[in-house]
């Protein structure tokens, strides 16, 4: 199997540490089949794939398997951020046909998680998620993982994200603080409902500094 080693998101934030914990510990409380989890926003820039990254980074040194899968084909900027590494091979070269299941499928530096890369930009993303080879990575991810952590497009933005929550046994959205609008979380909310999976969870991000607190974080995709 293919390794890579991923720059540390953050450090030494002992804050930050626990904020995800909490959010781990409330998916490991979901019920025992909510094994594939989406997460999504309204709007790119928010810090979702941040957050998705961290929260399966979170899982994994719980002793659990982790699959970390992005799926933003359109505009990921993951592998560049966290990666010395250029041309990786990833989703849209297996969902197009060009590498198998075992080429994309990375494990990183930290114990007990994998990771799949965006690939390169394809110019039908929706077309690639909605194929059956998708359906065939997620169904042999849960034979060999405890967890498989999707990091969706917005939602809000595009219809990519769809297939991907259609999937998945749960899913999380991601708000942001004096940002995302009343209105548009509640159509968020909807959308996810009307693929049929479940809505598990809502993170809050860039919420003020309270005294004493910290209250999620600050980070930007």
């Amino acid at each position: 199997m293919n390794s890579i080693n991923i720059n540390p998101i953050y450090q030494d934030d002992y804050a930050l540490d626990e904020a995800f914990k909490t959010i781990r510990t409330n998916i490991m409380f979901c019920s025992h089949d909510t094994k594939v989890i989406s997460i999504t926003s309204c709007d790119s820039g928010e810090g979702k794939s941040t957050i998705s990254f961290a929260v399966a980074k979170s899982l994994a040194c719980a002793d659990k398997r982790v699959l970390y899968i992005d799926a933003d084909m359109r505009k990921s900027v993951f592998a560049s951020k966290y990666t010395d590494q250029a041309d990786i091979p990833g989703l849209s070269h297996f969902l197009s046909g060009q590498a198998n299941i075992g080429d994309v499928i990375f494990k990183t530096n930290t114990d007990n998680l994998f990771v799949i890369f965006s690939g390169i930009y394809p110019p039908n993303p929706a077309e690639l998620l909605a194929n059956d080879l998708f359906q065939e990575l997620i169904s042999e991810a849960r034979d060999n993982f405890d967890y498989i952590i999707i990091d969706t497009p917005p939602l809000g933005l595009v219809s990519d994200a769809t297939s991907c929550i259609a999937y998945s046994d749960g899913a999380i959205m991601l708000v942001t603080s004096e940002l995302t609008s009343l209105k548009h979380a509640k159509e968020l909310k909807k959308s996810i409902e009307n693929t049929g999976t479940k809505l598990i969870g809502c993170v809050i991000n860039k919420l003020r500094r309270a005294r004493g607190k910290y209250y999620y974080y600050n980070y930007k995709k």
